[in-house]
């Protein structure tokens, strides 16, 4: 698998640049070669983006495997994006291919904030979660206590996820929700068995820290 970043160099630099790996051998829902790339970028004004792109897995039968590589993610999204200074988040771009429908758990996760998911394949999904050190506020919880400047306990299950970045799509996915419009006749992206929509841009709208 493979993702890439590009940016215009007369409009930006490149302050740092961080591979995700989402195999974890000893996560079982963690057992897949996709990837994602964090980067944080510095405009040519002084101030800082951090953007994110990634391919989830395909397999539509396995929504509990992109809702986890998505996690991850956001967890290191949110390390990016973090500015001890002013305690808040910069500007975030996420994008990619993440083969989710709009309107699926980890669609919602993204968009709403905070899922509940109860479609885990068996107990045995999350066995192992804990060593990630991944909160369900997808946070690392080393990165929580560096923060806190102490050492702190975050709830760590696996099975319920939230975020603070306030993303929204770029897309209005309103057909979607709309009857009247026939398999096919959504906003598309690309075409597997019928046109779907595959690829996303969100962006943050929480109050941005522009240092």
């Amino acid at each position: 698998d493979g993702c890439a970043i590009f940016f215009r160099s007369d409009k930006f630099s490149l302050v740092s640049s961080t591979g995700v790996l989402y195999m974890h051998a000893d996560v079982p829902v963690l057992d897949k070669d996709n990837i994602g790339i964090v980067c944080c970028l510095r405009g040519t004004n002084g101030s800082r983006l951090a953007v994110a792109t990634t391919h989830l897995l395909f397999n539509p039968k396995r929504h509990e495997i992109r809702l986890a590589q998505t996690a991850l993610l956001l967890a290191e999204l949110d390390r990016v994006a973090w500015d001890q200074r002013s305690q808040g988040y910069i500007p975030v771009i996420l994008t990619g291919d993440p083969n989710l429908q709009p309107f699926s758990d980890t669609y919602n996760l993204l968009t709403k904030g905070s899922v509940e998911y109860a479609g885990w394949q068996s107990g045995r999904s999350t066995m192992g979660w804990p060593s990630l050190g991944i909160a369900d506020t997808c946070q690392r919880v080393e990165e929580l206590s560096r923060r806190a400047g102490r050492v702190v306990t975050p709830q760590v299950r696996g099975r319920s996820f939230s975020h603070q970045f306030g993303l929204r799509s770029v897309y209005n996915h309103s057909r979607h929700q709309d009857t009247r419009v026939p398999v096919g006749g959504y906003e598309a992206t690309t075409k597997h068995s019928s046109w779907v929509t595959v690829d996303y841009i969100f962006y943050s709208t929480v109050q941005a820290s522009h240092s």
